[in-house]
């Protein structure tokens, strides 16, 4: 046991007081004789006795009540069971979870007291903590926002520069990433030499952000603390947040986008209303190079998402900004717009090669793809974007091919051998190749000339046989048509999620169901090929619910090639009759034209949805992290005081110093009775 003010203990020494004036008192008494004594001298021998006990209690509870009295003031602690790190230097590692939803307000204190950001009574409780643990702990400060970072560099005993970083730190608008913190953590908690070490976690504990860590990671991180040379602990600090009642809006696209100069391009963002009450006539407005070009007014449920679009058409090549803002004066800051990148190209002319070219459009091999480029065509028809020009597969020479973008080859039996060597130098120069699959394809000639085995490749793989969806690799086929006698139809495309940047677009079911296209029939891509390793240039787009593949590109030189399965009509699959299908055409052509970078999408797509864990949930965690959860700042430092010094047991010490005062009231009433 030792004490915290040592001092005090000299109080003790007021027991002699009572037993001085116990001793002085015992001299006033005188022995007076009296006539009748003989007769009470058995009673007077029984009460003496009894009174002198008494006494002699009365005297020991009043000597008892300073020393105890000294003994609660000198606040003793209770401290035999610590080890030898109590009481020495410790570093803390505050981890600060500065993710967007942290901006939501907190819950309303016992005082009362709200209108505070979570992230705002973070840092107050932080800064509590590292004024309270003063100069005798290390500090350091880590960000779980985004990809987590250290904010200081190290750890520092010197309170000034860990209260200038807490002072700075605001909360961005990306998610959290606990398990990098954590890690950052105890790495700097493992360059320290304090015998003891201890990780300060501050966070509204998302399910989105903490539940896609699997369990094992918390397993390696535990064993890692658990592995260090000196003790280190986790401490959790929930912070709950109160009913939001908060728009949010993002654009709804995984890269930048490319469009042509004169024509529309749609601009696709979801708005989210996160709160319980219904939002009415918001405006929603649409920016082109910080300038307002449109708005809409909308309606939105309770907790309810929609889409919402706005066209736009950019005269000028080069990179443009459009900027979507919803109006929330309410809610959170930072949710409410987001930007988009778009990169304006110049004209492409395009080329449809087919052996027909005096059919109707619908009934051309190319019919429907030109109806697609056409649908978004301004001034009824007449594009300044596109020029799309059809030839058969005999016209098609160096003069044909002139200032060419792209050359889309539908159902061509065969070309010319000097064509083909033409056609594989402009690829390598640039120049974009579209190779649909039909009935008339000379499989022979496109395998030796242009495909793998060849000497110059250009095809992502061999083209196999047509075959029909009866012949489908697996005879349990999901999502696959069936007629009366239980034989497969047609075989649906594969359901996303899709690689590729181009069909990013399509990952949301909002956007377009490709996974609702139907197809009949196909050539095989060569099988062999299909079991190797893919070359760097070589590339699946889309495949069928069997894992057959229906679309592949292969870059080649500056050029690239897009490999069909099926005709690029609706004889073989109903794609060109999906409403998917212009914006997947749409998007190929672009996409091979440019170099759309990746976007990374907002947080408040999923940050501004304020959806903790449950009290199981983070007792749970807590349990596979080893880690203590606590209610507030106070109570953290109140058991790193036992920690540290022991157990306070003054409370005990006080009450012990009632009962005897008590005590010492009843055995003098006693005595005071017994002497009447």
């Amino acid at each position: 046991m030792s004490f915290l003010n040592g001092l005090l203990l000299l109080g003790g020494l007021a027991f002699v007081v009572p037993l001085i004036i116990h001793l002085l008192n015992r001299s006033k008494f005188q022995t007076v004789d009296w006539g009748a004594m003989h007769l009470l001298e058995s009673i007077e021998l029984q009460n003496s006795r009894r009174v002198q006990w008494q006494a002699w209690l009365l005297l020991l509870l009043r000597c008892l009540l300073p020393i105890i009295l000294a003994l609660c003031m000198a606040r003793p602690i209770w401290n035999w069971w610590m080890t030898g790190t109590a009481g020495q230097a410790a570093t803390t590692i505050l981890v600060l979870d500065d993710s967007f939803s942290m901006q939501a307000q907190s819950r309303a204190n016992k005082a009362g007291a709200a209108n505070t950001t979570l992230f705002e009574q973070s840092i107050e409780a932080s800064t509590q903590i590292v004024r309270s643990l003063g100069s005798r702990s290390a500090k350091s400060i880590i960000t779980a926002g985004g990809n987590a970072s250290t904010v200081t560099d190290g750890t520092s005993y010197d309170l000034r520069p860990i209260e200038r970083q807490l002072e700075r730190i605001e909360p961005n608008a990306r998610g959290a990433n606990p398990a990098a913190a954590l890690q950052m953590a105890i790495e700097t908690a493992a360059q320290t030499s304090d015998p003891y070490r201890q990780v300060l976690l501050w966070s509204d504990f998302q399910k989105h952000d903490w539940e896609q860590v699997p369990s094992q990671t918390w397993q390696t991180l535990r064993q890692q603390l658990q592995s260090l040379p000196a003790p280190a602990s986790i401490h959790f600090f929930p912070q709950q947040s109160q009913t939001v009642e908060n728009l949010s809006l993002w654009i709804d696209s995984e890269t930048t986008e490319l469009s042509l100069v004169g024509e529309p391009l749609e601009v696709r963002a979801m708005v989210a209303n996160r709160g319980s009450q219904e939002a009415r006539n918001v405006p929603v407005r649409f920016f082109v190079d910080e300038q307002e070009v449109a708005v809409k007014r909308i309606d939105l449920a309770p907790n309810a998402e929609t889409q919402t679009s706005f066209m736009v058409t950019i005269e000028q090549p080069g990179s443009h900004t459009v900027k979507l803002m919803v109006e929330d004066d309410k809610g959170m800051d930072g949710d409410d717009s987001d930007d988009l990148l778009i990169e304006t190209l110049e004209p492409l002319r395009i080329l449809f090669v087919e052996t027909r070219t005096d059919l109707s459009l619908l009934e051309l091999e190319t019919g429907f793809i030109q109806l697609a480029l056409q649908a978004t065509l301004r001034n009824e028809g007449d594009s300044s974007g596109l020029q799309m020009n059809r030839i058969s597969p005999d016209r098609l020479n160096a003069a044909a091919l002139d200032g060419i973008d792209l050359v889309l080859m539908a159902n061509v039996p065969r070309v010319s051998d000097e064509t083909a060597r033409l056609l594989v130098e402009r690829i390598e120069a640039g120049l974009t190749l579209f190779v649909f699959g039909g009935d008339q394809v000379d499989r022979q000639w496109y395998n030796q000339t242009w495909g793998p085995a060849s000497g110059n490749p250009i095809l992502p793989f061999a083209v196999g046989e047509p075959m029909d969806a009866s012949n489908a690799r697996s005879a349990a086929v999901v999502d696959a048509n069936t007629d009366d006698a239980g034989r497969t139809k047609s075989l649906r495309v594969a359901a996303p999620p899709y690689d590729d940047p181009a069909l990013g677009l399509f990952n949301n079911p909002q956007q377009g169901r490709l996974d609702q296209v139907s197809v009949n029939r196909w050539h095989r891509f060569d099988q062999e090929r299909e079991s190797n390793d893919l070359s760097p240039q070589a590339r699946p787009l889309l495949k069928l619910a069997d894992g057959t593949l229906l679309v592949a590109k292969r870059s080649h030189g500056q050029g690239t090639v897009f490999q069909w399965s099926v005709r690029a009509n609706d004889a073989w699959s109903d794609l060109p009759t999906r409403p998917a299908y212009l914006p997947l055409m749409q998007r190929l052509i672009l996409f091979s034209q440019g170099s759309p970078e990746p976007r990374a999408m907002a947080a408040s797509s999923r940050e501004a949805k304020i959806d903790p864990m449950s009290e199981d949930e983070l007792a749970a965690l807590a349990a596979n992290l080893g880690a203590t959860i606590h209610p507030s700042a106070s109570e953290f430092l109140e058991a790193d005081s036992q920690r540290q010094y022991g157990w306070d047991i003054w409370r005990w010490v006080l009450l012990v110093v009632l009962l005897v005062l008590f005590g010492e009231l009843f055995v003098e009433k006693r005595i005071t009775r017994g002497l009447a």
